[in-house]
């Protein structure tokens, strides 16, 4: 596939299409040679949002309760395995990321609120420890 294998995206600015995800859970996969060329996004697994800028809106509430655990991440491209953008209540636990390059992370996660980033494992990449950007 050369987009992310999986993909939510919420809209709240423009088109305002789709909706949040709340209990939402994404295990026991295996995800070989994604996200490439033209149609590449941040991440493997890519949870995002669109939210315009309002007083009264907090953008780390739009999804809610996310979950990516022991999934098998094989990577050639220069994306991480899993970005999430957005959400209250994340985990991205026990992952294997396997990679041939030098990703600028393994794992973004961003305007995101109680997240717990454990437990994951990274190989074949420079440096062998998994990268994590929280923004």
């Amino acid at each position: 596939c050369t987009g992310p294998a999986i993909q939510v995206f919420t809209d709240g600015c423009y088109w305002f299409e789709s909706t949040a995800v709340h209990n939402w859970t994404v295990v026991n996969n295996t995800f070989v040679d994604c996200n490439y060329a033209m149609a590449a996004l941040p991440g493997d697994v890519y949870v995002s949002a669109c939210t315009p800028a309002h007083p009264n809106l907090n953008v780390g509430q739009v999804h809610g309760n996310v979950t990516v655990s022991y999934n098998r991440f094989q990577q050639n491209a220069g994306q991480a395995a899993v970005a999430v953008w957005a959400a209250n209540t994340l985990a991205i636990e026990g992952n294997t990321i396997a990679y041939s390059g030098t990703p600028a992370a393994n794992i973004m996660v961003t305007s995101s609120v109680g997240d717990v980033v454990n437990g994951n494992s990274c190989t074949g990449a420079v440096p062998t420890q998994c990268v994590v950007r929280r923004q």
